[in-house]
Parts: structure tokens; C-alpha cells; sequence
């Protein structure tokens, strides 16, 4: 899962099965859901959502392995993998999609380039860093 050959272990932050979380998060590094989370995820790492796993709200992510339930729009910079158990509600924007037979989704589906994905960014004000307060 690790986004570079060097990452620790430490470095990945997690949601463990049987846990919840509400609010937003914000990462350089990678992320994995096996619990509930709600909220807004972005990082400039990988995100995976686990099999039992479910997300309610939007995942901004430089690549993104879904198995389990999104229900939000999903922003990947690179490669969107939806696997077989997974259930994506909302668009889904990216560089490269994957699908494996049964997976599903009810949305919008675009391929974006990089100039249009940071387009997308500045326009929505989306960032992967906390807004200012």
C-alpha cells in the first residue's frame, strides 16, 4: 500500500473494522478505512477503503483501491481501482479507472488529465492542506 518504497509502516494511517470517525482529514501520506468514516479524506497519498469499510463524503487521493462503500465523489490524480465487493454513490474523476466485474457505481464517470485536475482544485477550493481559520 505504501506510496514509496520507503514509507514506515507508521506512516500509514488507519481506521481500524468496528471503528468510527467524523470529521475531515488531511495527509501527505497514505491512508486505509476498515471501519466507518465520515467526513472528507484527502492526502496526497494512497487510499484504500477495506471490504467492510464504509466512507460518506468526498476522497481527494493521488490513487485510490476501493473494496468496500463510498457515497461521495471521489478525485483521483492517478489510478481509481474499483474491485469486485465495492459500491461507489457519486462521480468519480480520474486519470485511470480499473473495474473488476461486479463492482458498482451510480454516477458520473470522467477521465481528467493533470491540468484539468488541478483546474478542478482551484475552482472548488479543495486542498490538500487544512483551510486557513
Amino acid at each position: 500500500m505504501a506510496s514509496s518504497d520507503n514509507q514506515n509502516v507508521n506512516e500509514v494511517s488507519r481506521v481500524s473494522a468496528h471503528s468510527y470517525y467524523k470529521g475531515n482529514f488531511y495527509s501527505d501520506n497514505d491512508i486505509r478505512i476498515d471501519g466507518t468514516f465520515e467526513g472528507d479524506i484527502l492526502t496526497k497519498g494512497k487510499a484504500v477503503v477495506g471490504e467492510k469499510a464504509r466512507v460518506i463524503g468526498t476522497i481527494i487521493c493521488a490513487s485510490l483501491d476501493v473494496w468496500g462503500n463510498i457515497k461521495g465523489d471521489v478525485y483521483v490524480k492517478d489510478t481509481l481501482s474499483l474491485k469486485a465487493t465495492s459500491t461507489v454513490e457519486g462521480n468519480m474523476y480520474y486519470t485511470r479507472l480499473q473495474l473488476e466485474i461486479g463492482a458498482n457505481f451510480e454516477g458520473m464517470c470522467k477521465r481528467v488529465a493533470d491540468d484539468d485536475y488541478k483546474a478542478m482544485f482551484e475552482s472548488k477550493d479543495i486542498r490538500l492542506q487544512p483551510k486557513e481559520q
